[in-house]
């Protein structure tokens, strides 16, 4: 619909953009509103609530039966009302399309998508989640809009880094860093006990006793949190194929670099970070942002994605500027997104506090629980909306087609309401694999499942009794394609975000 929308704008006014829409807040001023009159204003030096008015003639004039009413309101916005009939179009639509209504055209545009940023010296826990679950549902959306998604987890192994080596000293008996119930469960273990005892190198040592974590960690969240990756790169093999000695050359051909008390800085603040950052210390160890490049430029250069996407962690906060920046020195000024997120319901830029005991209860408290209860609803009605032979056969009579859902009584303002959720779940799913914002679902499904329980609580889908008018069966075989669409949107929305719909509640 919000496709349709933009190109009847744009092909009534003859514009040589795509117009902005959006949702207005307020109810009163459309289900759609445009401050492309500002733009048009702007170009033809008139004032914008002129242009709006004008604008508002030539979609009148295009109209085609989409809205029920187009108006100018100051100081320059044009609202659009849909007219009852596009929305039970749409709702056709849902029903025809099913599984696929929403579905993207990306086609041939491919991804690599790194999230949850966990390193390999202890276990997987709470923290990692949010990145974890928003990386997850990030990938199946943008999966969903058509893009090619390669799910990637960048192991921190490097045998030469400061932590893996830690890692190893304590392994070995020589330190107590990490010294955790994993790591003492691991080492307790006789073939683990075997290997370290003809180790003498503590990054040997770490990296072996990492990827005995990492394969628990990766087990965990596979089989625990249903969080997936299609290749899990090792930081040890950029050091191994000498990626890190290519991107450090290729920086120092290009002037990016410069010593300075022995060790190698790399001239950030030329990239649009606050100062210059050191990529190789004075004992020749490479900081771990060097690596990190190199397996970006292995990413963005040797296997040709399109786009890169990181999901940080809290912990990087500011990471993103010196990354992009030593890509842009490489002359990769390609599309890197960082996004910082934690769990799914709020952005990464905002502080959550993660409530157990409403996560745990069963109420319309939950977020979780009151829109699954929606979709659970929703299927038990069709469970029990039976027709019998001759309410059908009175049906067919009055040229009611089993096929075709008398979509054409569905009247009433919960029943529009409910409609106008459906539509915006493919401008919702294409609007969050843009700007790479996974809470969109979540608030999506929530005023979804808002409408539909309105919906339930006010309008009856069956009657109680066998025996009722021509008119009152129409309206509930149309309740119930209605009922039908918003359960297809709910499991399709829920599958991208990786949460069950229950059977029961």
């Amino acid at each position: 619909m919000h496709e349709k929308i933009a190109a009847l704008i744009k092909r009534a006014a003859q514009l040589d953009f795509t117009p902005q829409l959006s949702v207005p807040e307020v109810k009163e001023f459309g289900d759609y509103s445009t401050n492309a009159a500002f733009a048009i204003a702007k170009k033809k030096l008139m004032a914008p609530l002129d242009a709006a008015k004008d604008l508002v003639t030539a979609i009148e004039a295009a109209n085609l039966g989409l809205f029920r009413k187009v108006e100018a309101r100051a100081p320059g916005f044009v609202n659009m009302h849909l007219s009852d009939d596009a929305l039970r179009a749409e709702l056709g639509s849902v029903l025809e399309k099913g599984a696929e209504y929403g579905k993207g055209m990306q086609k041939g545009k491919r991804i690599s998508l790194d999230y949850l940023d966990a390193n390999p010296t202890g276990p997987a826990h709470l923290g990692h989640a949010r990145g974890g679950f928003f990386g997850d549902v990030l990938a199946n959306i943008l999966a969903f809009s058509g893009y090619e998604v390669s799910r990637e987890f960048y192991v921190n192994n490097a045998r030469s880094s400061l932590q893996i080596r830690s890692l190893g000293k304590t392994a070995l008996g020589r330190g107590e860093e990490y010294k955790h119930g994993q790591l003492l469960r691991l080492l307790k273990k006789q073939e683990v006990a075997k290997r370290l005892r003809d180790m003498a190198d503590e990054g040997e040592a770490g990296y072996y006793v990492a990827s005995l974590i990492q394969k628990e960690n990766a087990d965990f969240l596979k089989k625990k949190a249903k969080i997936t990756f299609d290749i899990f790169f090792e930081e040890e093999s950029v050091y191994e194929k000498g990626l890190v000695r290519e991107v450090l050359s290729e920086l120092t051909k290009r002037g990016a670099v410069y010593e300075k008390d022995g060790a190698v800085w790399f001239k950030a603040s030329a990239y649009g970070d606050t100062e210059d950052r050191v990529f190789v210390r004075s004992d020749g160890a490479p900081t771990y942002v060097l690596p990190d490049v190199a397996y970006h430029r292995d990413r963005l250069v040797t296997r040709k994605f399109d786009a890169c996407i990181d999901v940080f962690g809290a912990d990087h906060h500011g990471y993103g500027p010196r990354l992009k920046g030593a890509l842009q020195a490489l002359g990769l000024d390609l599309g890197l997104d960082a996004a910082r997120w934690f769990f799914l319901e709020k952005s990464l830029d905002t502080h959550m506090d993660f409530d157990l005991d409403l996560a745990k209860e069963r109420s319309q408290k939950n977020p979780v629980y009151y829109a699954q209860y929606a979709a659970v609803r929703a299927a038990n009605i069709l469970k029990k909306a039976k027709f019998t032979k001759e309410q059908l056969d009175s049906a067919k009579l009055a040229g009611y087609d089993a096929k075709v859902p008398p979509l054409g009584h569905l009247k009433e303002a919960e029943e529009f309401e409910l409609i106008k959720q459906l539509v915006r779940f493919p401008e919702t799913v294409a609007q969050a694999a843009a700007m790479r914002r996974a809470h969109e679902l979540t608030k999506y499904v929530s005023e979804l499942a808002h409408a539909f329980h309105l919906f339930y609580e006010r309008r009856r889908v069956m009657e109680d009794s066998a025996e009722t008018s021509l008119d009152a069966l129409l309206v509930s075989l149309a309740r119930r394609a209605l009922v039908l669409g918003t359960l297809v949107v709910f499991t399709r929305a829920f599958g991208l975000m990786g949460i069950a719909v229950p059977k029961k509640m």
